[in-house]
């Protein structure tokens, strides 16, 4: 009897492990890396490009793959010629971090400031 509980308890934490790894994902990293990636619930890819401190979305609009760039410290998202656009419908709200600093080459993620 012990050994069939001690079988059922591991299937059972497996299960639970694979769940919680398909959790849906609605926001983006509040500090990501250089290069991370981010795939959204509509199936929008986005890479942090942290030296520029954007976002990189290839998002579906109107049938056609398309590149979007989202400032998230200004909330700004932009084209691919850098002119400012409203959200494309098909790319899902994310938060603004006003806080969000980029962890490029070189970054320690803290700032300070002289006296």
């Amino acid at each position: 009897m012990k050994k069939s509980n001690s079988i059922f308890l591991t299937i059972l934490a497996f299960g639970l492990l694979a769940l919680s790894s398909c959790e849906k994902k609605t926001e983006y990293p509040e500090t990501p890396v250089d290069g991370q990636t981010y795939v959204d619930n509509h199936g929008n890819s986005s890479v942090w490009n942290a030296a520029l401190n954007y976002w990189m979305i290839n998002s579906m609009l109107n049938g056609q793959r398309t590149t979007v760039y989202y400032y998230p410290t200004s909330g700004v998202y932009k084209n691919t010629t850098g002119t400012v656009i409203t959200r494309p419908t098909s790319i899902p709200p994310a938060r603004s971090h006003s806080s969000m600093r980029s962890r490029g080459f070189g970054s320690t993620g803290h700032s300070s400031s002289a006296s």
